[in-house]
């Protein structure tokens, strides 16, 4: 049974906190346990700090570690690393909702002693119906070809606890723990069955300011450790976007605009890099910290294909029209034969349902085609709604993933509806 810590790293997060430790207390383990979850909370304004606390009170697990000014995000890891007490230390943002299953996921390569750092496969919330929602979408699916080929890992890691810490000025922190683990001769492992949602940037100017961080991180930490990040180099991009590009034509019209962006995002991050800027508190990236609707929570429909089972190219565009139609997040990898829709509440029916009904709607989208093996309902909880219930036994069989709220959110949920 591998023990682990998990670390929350939180700035003004009053809006996900709850949700976000929330998903992590209601994981479902297997060969492994939760010892302990430290939320370090840097140089909060907001409520982050009192919400936080709440949870901790009806968890020992949970402790709130408050860092009176913020000082970057690798001085937090910093932080977490020398309290941690746990074999194996999970980066868990609060601006992330895992799977119910990503802890396990994600935990599980460390059976192999050479295993030194792991990384879970990351599915974006936005819809790809706007220009930067797409651009997201492409992101992440070209992280996810990469990854496949060459461990890229970030959102949500796992790394042994066999290191002392990180350059405190390091922008990247994952890929500084990558350089890390990886001279101490650890190999790096990504986890695609581990999934962690997040949201994309919202405006331009967002979009811009993340490319332009990370490509900067990624410059100064290959200038002084010698480390390279498995994306650094556009001649490795370069031929996953042909990839993509194989697998969904109708993509064509947007890699160039993708193309361009991130072009433009890198060359303002070699001017940072060039120009010496020394600052390790960058500005957050405002629009990316609202995964959920805080009073509507949002909820995950994971469906899982039979091995090697074929697709009738009719079935796929049943599946994907009625995505569109009714403006759910569709994220379809062949390589893991997974379909992962993130639904929204409608009207009073919470996404919860609205999951378990969809599911119904793609069973008859595929007809008679003998595809699917299993499908789960992840509910999400919200502030200050708490979304709970059964799963409704279908064709499919769905395993229920019902929420078990703490009395301390009960707490927080009455509190919030006072206020």
């Amino acid at each position: 049974m591998i023990r682990c810590t998990i670390g929350m790293m939180a700035h003004n997060e009053e809006r996900n906190v709850v949700p976000a430790l929330c998903a992590l207390l209601d994981q479902e383990l297997d060969g492994c346990t939760i010892d302990e979850i430290i939320v370090i909370a840097s140089g909060c304004i907001d409520r982050t700090v009192e919400l936080a606390r709440h949870v901790a009170a009806g968890d020992p697990r949970v402790t709130v570690d408050v860092e009176p000014e913020r000082t970057g995000k690798a001085a937090a890891v910093n932080r977490l690393i020398k309290q941690a007490k746990g074999e194996v230390i999970v980066l868990s943002g609060a601006d992330t909702l895992p799977d119910r299953v990503a802890i396990s996921s994600l935990v599980a390569p460390f059976c192999d002693p050479a295993v030194g750092m792991t990384g879970a496969q990351v599915v974006p919330v936005d819809t790809p119906d706007t220009v930067l929602g797409r651009m997201s979408h492409m992101l992440w699916r070209l992280h996810h070809l990469m990854a496949l080929r060459r461990p890229k890992l970030g959102e949500m890691v796992a790394f042994r606890n066999v290191i002392a810490g990180i350059p405190p000025d390091a922008v990247t922190d994952e890929v500084a723990l990558e350089a890390e683990i990886h001279a101490r001769g650890y190999r790096l492992v990504y986890a695609p069955a581990a999934l962690v949602f997040n949201r994309g940037p919202q405006t331009l100017h967002d979009f811009l300011l993340q490319r332009r961080r990370i490509y900067a991180g990624h410059l100064a930490l290959a200038r002084e450790q010698g480390y390279a990040a498995a994306s650094l180099s556009l001649t490795r991009v370069l031929p996953l976007a042909w990839e993509l590009l194989g697998s969904e034509p109708r993509l064509a019209p947007w890699i160039p605009v993708l193309a361009a962006f991130e072009c433009y995002g890198r060359l303002l991050g070699k001017r940072d890099a060039s120009g010496g800027r020394k600052s390790f508190v960058w500005p957050m990236v405002r629009s990316t910290k609202q995964v959920q609707p805080v009073h509507r929570p949002l909820a995950a429909l994971v469906l899982e294909c039979r091995p090697n089972a074929t697709w009738s190219t009719a079935a796929r565009h049943r599946v994907r029209g009625l995505a569109r139609e009714t403006r759910t997040m569709l994220w379809w990898n062949d390589d893991q034969c997974r379909l992962v829709f993130v639904v929204r509440p409608a009207g009073d029916v919470p996404a919860s349902e609205c999951a378990r009904i969809f599911a119904r709607d793609v069973e008859r989208a595929i007809g008679g085609e003998s595809v699917l093996s299993a499908a789960r309902v992840v509910a999400f909880r919200g502030l200050p709604s708490v979304d709970a219930g059964a799963v409704a036994p279908g064709t499919v069989a769905l395993a229920a993933t019902a929420t078990r709220p703490e009395r301390a959110t009960a707490r927080l949920v009455a509190s919030a509806r006072r206020r």
